[in-house]
């Protein structure tokens, strides 16, 4: 078995490079993009503010954004931060707001975007089997599943109502994480 170990160890060793070099070039892009954003902070009087506390969203995590490809993420590893385009405040009724926030706050919660990225660093070194980066994908999209099951909070046909809103973000184009197929939109 002498020769099988040795393939296994360059493998392995070839799969962390892979995967260290995915995690700073995925890090490194993320910097970059976010660098070119205008943010600000949401207004105390204002009803992103009064929905994040609301839903138990420190305001101080929320990013506002004008002209977002993406209506709301979250980003940030140890203490990740809620990117929202500002046209949600205005476009969204007040219970689909508040159900936007909490999905994006369950996330802040769980550390999903450290979560995902130890996954995807797993997934990249353990390449030569496809069956883990199935299971990445698999665990991404449980976990949208899982926060939408947060913003629920007794009112379906309100997290109901803001999925299908921002599935139509962008003039019916399909962006994010949520929304990138069809059956997990449906699924949601």
């Amino acid at each position: 078995l002498s020769p099988v170990h040795g393939v296994f160890h360059l493998l392995f060793t070839a799969g962390v490079g892979y995967a260290t070099l995915d995690r700073i070039r995925a890090w490194r892009g993320q910097r970059a993009v976010l660098s070119l954003l205008t943010v600000v902070s949401p207004h105390p009087a204002g009803r992103l503010w009064s929905a994040a506390t609301a839903v138990g969203l420190e305001p101080a995590r929320l990013r506002v954004v004008v002209g977002l490809p993406t209506p709301a993420f979250t980003v940030g590893l140890v203490r990740p931060s809620v990117y929202i385009d500002a046209r949600l405040e205005n476009g969204l009724a007040a219970d689909e707001l508040e159900a936007v926030l909490a999905h994006e706050a369950a996330h802040v919660r769980r550390l999903d975007p450290l979560r995902f990225s130890a996954l995807r660093f797993l997934a990249c070194t353990l390449f030569w089997l496809s069956a883990v980066r199935r299971l990445v994908e698999d665990l991404a999209d449980e976990a949208e599943v899982v926060a939408d099951d947060a913003a629920i909070r007794g009112r379906p046909l309100a997290l109901a109502s803001a999925l299908l809103a921002l599935a139509q973000w962008r003039g019916g184009e399909q962006v994010g994480i949520g929304f990138g197929n069809r059956d997990m939109l449906e699924r949601r």
